[in-house]
């Protein structure tokens, strides 16, 4: 991975699963995001979530959103650096519309007080007052040398907040990196296909017994149904029924590029760690 999410259950905090994989990414200098999750039901004091973040990790966590309520009353975040108020409305089935950017705390419209109530701008003003004390500064160079993490507010569930989170990861995580193989470093640069099986998963589809091997591709260009050379066998074996998957929904990949992921169908010779290369 070049770049991991931290999901943090916004009662609970850090749990002793959460500190056991921050470890592993520390000790790969994998940079961290945090998403503060659950923030639509009963939660802890985003200053106390941050200063937990902080004790129990050893790692700085920079607030860029802050909620605006919690349980009930979450009605969407305040964008630290955009200085915006984004409020989330509600719809059947648990989604949500595009978030509305209402404006900024300065905003003499009116028109934030009219969204989100009176006594919310209110504690939404002090509450960011004291965040930005609180808080580090954004450092994208502290991030990527894992020792600051971005922190993000939300409910996955109801989509609130993730758009800012998603849009973190675009901009904030680096460009897939290099890959040690047995015959030296695939660099990204090479315009051979190369890739790595990293993930297993069976019986993905309740219609059909199958197995579906997950593929980082590291160099090159993917194409479907292509032939690739399997470094633990010597053998060649097709890429079959490539797909994007995105928890129940599937969707077939033609071509892939360094950093993408992709599952192939595995007929039981593929297994995690191996090497799949265009030639031998």
């Amino acid at each position: 991975a070049d770049s991991t999410i931290m999901v943090l259950d916004a009662a609970k905090g850090i749990e002793p699963q959460t500190r056991k994989l921050y470890e592993v990414c520390r000790s790969r200098n994998i940079p961290i995001i945090t998403f503060v999750n659950k923030m639509d039901h009963d939660a802890l004091d985003p200053l106390e979530l941050l200063d937990h973040v902080e004790s129990t990790l050893g790692i700085a966590p920079s607030p860029l959103t802050w909620p605006i309520g919690d349980g009930p009353s979450f009605q969407g975040v305040y964008d630290l650096r955009a200085k915006l108020v984004r409020v989330f409305e509600r719809t059947v089935g648990g989604r949500t519309k595009a978030p509305e950017v209402a404006g900024t705390l300065d905003d003499e419209s009116g028109a934030i007080e009219r969204a989100i109530g009176k006594a919310a701008l209110e504690q939404l003003r002090e509450s960011t007052e004291i965040a930005v004390e609180a808080g580090h500064p954004w450092d994208r160079d502290a991030f990527l040398d894992g020792t600051l993490t971005p922190v993000f507010f939300g409910s996955a569930i109801n989509n609130f907040g993730v758009e800012s989170l998603l849009r973190a990861v675009a901009e904030f995580a680096p460009p897939p990196q290099p890959r040690e193989a047995r015959g030296g470093t695939i660099a990204i640069e090479n315009e051979a296909f190369s890739g790595f099986v990293f993930k297993m998963q069976a019986n993905m589809d309740p219609k059909h017994r199958d197995c579906m091997a997950f593929i980082r591709v590291v160099s090159g260009r993917f194409e479907r149904d292509m032939a690739a050379h399997h470094s633990a066998s010597g053998k060649r074996v097709r890429l079959a029924r490539s797909q994007r998957v995105f928890g129940q929904e599937r969707e077939t990949v033609d071509e892939a590029y360094p950093g993408d992921i992709i599952g192939v169908s595995n007929t039981g010779l593929l297994g995690i760690g191996d090497t799949l290369t265009a030639d031998p």
